[in-house]
């Protein structure tokens, strides 16, 4: 019997309701190609936190518009690769000519760090090249399908990054050159996912492993009528190491047409050079604007030193009147906490021991406030991210 086709939505929906055997079997599916990811892309020493913190993030997140859509699965794997930014990066191989050029720019990370201070800049001989190939690959914005590579220069990059934050077409844009650029992932050898590490999630989680059902014994034969053998049944072809099924007919075309123009200029390289990493956070939160969840609008982070660490990932414009405010709650019933105003255009550090007496897993909040001389005491104006810590063990 061929088995049903698997589609991430589903399992991220019946996640959202709270069904520990959804994540089991969207692990199943998945963490062999994200484990092989996270090895490229932050080396082996990261890889199973890199994906362990992936899951625990789409747990608490599966209830995200673009997580019910037909880009579900681009939109897990922009979460892994959001996440693998953050982290140190690791030594690249020089740009390959031609062949496996996408390749290496979708595996270089694009550290945050490295790129603000200038270092690994691509060359403009380089950044032609991966455009005429992007150009191959899809018919959409050169520049969103930059962006999501993380190859654009700086200047560029904020300019997508402020389209993105107000046009909700160009942030699904990002998600269609991202489906895409899964074709990278699905020709990667699945790696072998540890013992152990589907059992850290649940247990991060306060989730208990589901028990695998008993198989049904099966059905006694009829006796056959005459005593020739029965024809044997056909076998099925067994799918090639690291595909995957789409998740509807919308993205089966997609994967049709990159089949229609062809990807004769892309091989997988050579094995990148790989680091021992040490990783100091322990929480972690995604912060999203309300009603546009396909990328995330911050990133914090609470590293080793009890500093609350917050990366602003897209441009946020308010009128010269407003002012961008900082607030936390438990999720109960309440005046939220107020940790002050914040540029939400530049990194944040605030002590972790503001959110004291919080709980373990605070909501963030940012909102803007009309701009005034007297403190606040709770939210007025809209709501311009939010989300909630997720605690990791290292």
């Amino acid at each position: 019997m061929i088995p049903d086709p698997f589609h991430p939505a589903e399992a991220l929906t019946e996640m959202a309701a709270g069904h520990a055997r959804a994540l089991h079997t969207l692990y199943a599916h998945e963490a062999p190609a994200m484990l092989a990811l996270a090895h490229a892309l932050v080396g082996s020493h990261a890889a199973e936190k890199l994906v362990r913190d992936t899951f625990i993030l789409l747990w608490h997140h599966a209830n995200a518009d673009e997580a019910r859509r037909e880009l579900a699965r681009a939109w897990m794997y922009s979460i892994l690769r959001h996440l693998a930014r953050q982290y140190p990066a690791i030594p690249q191989q020089p740009a390959p000519a031609g062949d496996g050029l996408l390749y290496w720019a979708y595996c270089r990370n694009g550290n945050v760090d490295a790129a603000a201070s200038g270092a690994g800049r691509i060359s403009p001989e380089v950044r032609m090249q991966i455009r005429a190939q992007l150009r191959e690959l899809l018919e959409e914005d050169l520049r969103i399908g930059e962006y999501v590579l993380a190859t654009l220069p700086v200047a560029e990059r904020k300019s997508v990054e402020a389209e993105m934050a107000q046009d909700p077409r160009a942030a699904r844009c990002a998600l269609r050159w991202e489906d895409s650029l899964l074709s990278l992932v699905d020709a990667l050898s699945p790696a072998r996912a540890p013992a152990g590490l589907l059992a850290g999630i649940m247990g991060r989680l306060g989730l208990k492993t589901p028990a695998e059902p008993r198989p049904e014994p099966p059905a006694p034969e009829p006796p056959a009528p005459a005593p020739a053998p029965a024809p044997a049944p056909k076998a099925v072809p067994a799918p090639k190491p690291g595909t995957r099924r789409r998740t509807d007919s919308f993205l089966a075309g997609l994967v049709l047409g990159a089949g229609a123009v062809g990807l004769a200029w892309w091989k997988t390289p050579a094995p990148i050079p790989i680091q021992t990493i040490a990783l100091a956070p322990v929480r972690v939160a995604i912060l999203q604007a309300p009603g546009l969840s396909s990328s995330p609008g911050w990133l914090v982070t609470v590293d080793s030193e009890g500093q609350l660490l917050m990366r602003p990932q897209v441009r946020t414009e308010l009128p010269p009147d407003s002012v961008a405010r900082l607030w936390a709650h438990d999720g109960e019933p309440g005046a939220p906490r107020a940790l002050g105003i914040i540029d939400p255009n530049a990194r944040v550090s605030l002590p972790v021991s503001m959110l004291d007496g919080l709980g373990g897993m605070p909501y963030l909040e940012i909102t803007q406030e009309a701009r005034r001389a007297t403190p606040m005491e709770a939210p007025e104006g809209p709501v311009l991210f939010n989300g909630r810590m997720v605690r990791f063990e290292p």
